[in-house]
């Protein structure tokens, strides 16, 4: 069913609602930004190692609810995230984000995906697409290099401080 009702821009609604217009955040996450240990709200449990070393961490998020992250940098970040998001200055973020490659990866005839560690939402702009990494290998380089070529996505590197 069509309606006849005319539609209203965002713009427009904040206006008829005694709301002023949205100012645009500081775009506070940078590529290859270094991450601070901060201290958090919900405390982060640590657990086994993975393949790479580090450690798994378990970390509740208001947002996104109780994760176990591949390493404690990726944990931090996620903490950093959602004290962004309680201040307002990023609408929402997602963690571990997966892309498929399809089968013309380095090594493997199984369809490839590339995990992206967070999808981070922004009020001006296209999500930034961010990866956490204390190390960065070559099979890394190449599916980023891939998915740049191939999306027109630009990953954003963070790495330890």
């Amino acid at each position: 069913m069509v309606s006849n009702t005319p539609r209203m821009s965002a713009d427009e609604w904040r206006k008829k609602n005694g709301l002023g217009p949205v100012q645009p955040a500081p775009n506070l996450i940078k590529a290859g930004a270094a991450v601070p240990e901060i201290e958090t709200e919900a405390p982060l449990k640590r657990t086994k190692r993975n393949k790479h070393g580090n450690v798994f961490t378990e970390y509740e998020s208001p947002l996104v609810g109780k994760r176990l992250y591949p390493s404690g940098l990726q944990a931090r970040y996620a903490a950093k995230l959602d004290m962004l998001w309680k201040a307002g200055l990023i609408p929402w973020w997602l963690p571990e984000v997966s892309i498929p490659l399809g089968h013309d990866t380095a090594k493997s005839k199984r369809p490839q995906t590339m995990r992206i560690d967070f999808l981070v939402g922004q009020h001006d702009g296209p999500p930034l697409w961010q990866d956490t990494k204390g190390h960065v290998t070559p099979e890394w380089d190449i599916k980023r290099n891939l998915v740049e070529k191939r999306f027109g996505i630009t990953i954003e590197l963070i790495k330890k401080a």
